[in-house]
């Protein structure tokens, strides 16, 4: 005899069994219907990312794809950090880069540059 166990929760990581029903009852038979319907029936979409949600693209097999960074830098007119903006930023300063730049988790920038060309170090000020 086969059980099938309904979730609370559509993660199964984080539900706990909520109903033991055998695959022969009417119910499970119907659920299973429905999830065959629903996932001949994939909808693919673009990836959408806003300060409030960050949603990866859908491919035509139903499977989220990882974010395009690429994508992302050319939708809010970005510019890649590479090595020698990098090095630039250390000669300029006399600091390393913070270690979110330096591990590309900040991977893009607007006006970087900008803020370097106009960069004066602090005059030691006596108070």
């Amino acid at each position: 005899m086969s059980v099938t166990t309904i979730l609370v929760a559509n993660n199964p990581t984080f539900a706990k069994p909520f109903l033991r029903l055998p695959r022969s009852h009417a119910l499970c038979t119907s659920m299973e219907e429905n999830l065959e319907q629903s996932a001949s029936a994939f909808v693919t979409r673009e990836q959408n990312v806003n300060p409030w949600n960050v949603l990866g693209e859908v491919g035509d097999d139903g499977h989220v794809k990882p974010i395009n960074y690429d994508k992302l830098v050319e939708q809010f007119g970005t510019r890649l950090i590479d090595e020698s903006l990098l090095e630039r930023f250390e000669r300029v300063t006399g600091h390393k880069p913070h270690p979110f730049l330096r591990r590309k988790i900040v991977f893009s920038h607007r006006d970087l540059e900008v803020i370097l060309d106009r960069y004066r170090p602090r005059l030691s000020q006596k108070y």
